[in-house]
């Protein structure tokens, strides 16, 4: 026994399914079946119930687990400050983020983070939140920024910021839509939203359903810059948070117009979500703290000032 199949009995024990295990630990499955195999044989007990649902641990199991999880966690500890005493931080981070940050404070945030830690490589992902949500649950991304989710997904959920979902409009097409309306008002108008698998139309979706008020897309894409476009050169709206707006502004050049609704004002969360099982190395960790840091400056910079460029984060 060595600790390479400690550290796979416990991944095992955790996840309850190989393939989680085998992508959290990075390796292929038959080699994670051979050696938690190994292991029985050399303990001489079983350890795990196998069945189509999953690996299931035996008595055996948590008796194992529970003397060896301590000692993992430990040695996940003491190779950490080995690392911080070592002096530059080094290894690979893969983190995951929602469509809306890739285009916000990323940018400067990256260039600085890699000028000051030359050893550390990166990993991005956008995509939705369901799916990133798995990705880091099964050990694929170290953490993620996500809005946060509506069911129960096992991970540390950090509140990061709140931010308030407005109605959007063209400045090039006159509509004569207030700055402050309520939706009866636009309940005739011409909608592009999200596709209904989309983390900001699922939000949307519930805040309208209690006053009542339903939308039926004349077009439905996950494109924010898609959007954007269309609805700036048409008679369209749609629904953003409002940093979106001021990013799309500076950033590409896409100036909309914002309406606060009067009633049943939405706001999206977002969250920064970790894997509890899985302790941060200590180069995610600085950046997780970094890019938390720039969201938050981001956002207090545009409710202190909305018509201000975006500061950089540097």
């Amino acid at each position: 026994m060595d600790l390479k199949q400690i550290q796979y009995f416990v991944a095992l024990y955790e996840e309850q399914s190989v393939t989680r295990a085998a992508q959290r630990l990075n390796i292929v499955q038959p080699a994670l079946s051979m050696q938690i195999a190994k292991l029985e044989r050399d303990v001489g007990r079983q350890l795990f119930r196998r069945s189509a649902r999953g690996m299931t641990p035996t008595p055996a199991g948590d008796e194992m687990h529970a003397t060896f999880a301590p000692i993992v966690s430990a040695f996940t500890t003491a190779r950490a400050k080995v690392v911080r005493s070592g002096g530059q931080l080094s290894g690979h981070v893969q983190v995951g983020v929602v469509a809306s940050l890739g285009h916000s404070v990323l940018p400067n945030t990256l260039i600085q983070f890699m000028a000051e830690h030359p050893r550390v490589t990166l990993s991005f992902t956008e995509g939705l939140t369901e799916t990133i949500s798995e990705s880091v649950a099964n050990g694929q991304l170290d953490l993620a920024f996500i809005n946060r989710p509506t069911r129960p997904t096992g991970l540390a959920i950090e509140h990061v910021i709140q931010e308030e979902v407005v109605l959007v409009s063209s400045h090039n097409t006159p509509m004569n839509i207030a700055d402050r309306i309520g939706l009866d008002e636009v309940k005739d108008r011409s909608f592009i939203m999200p596709t209904k698998s989309h983390g900001l139309r699922q939000l949307i979706a519930r805040a309208l359903s209690k006053s009542n008020f339903s939308i039926i897309p004349v077009l439905e894409i996950d494109s924010f810059i898609a959007i954007a476009t269309l609805v700036n050169e048409g008679p369209y709206l749609t629904f953003f948070p409002e940093d979106i707006v001021r990013n799309l502004k500076y950033r590409a050049s896409i100036d909309l117009r914002t309406h606060h609704l009067i009633e049943h004002a939405m706001h999206r969360e977002i969250v920064c979500a970790t894997n509890p099982r899985r302790p941060l190395s200590p180069a995610a960790e600085k950046l997780s703290t970094a890019l938390i840091s720039a969201i938050c400056k981001a956002h207090a910079s545009i409710q202190a000032n909305p018509d201000a460029r975006p500061a950089s984060t540097s």
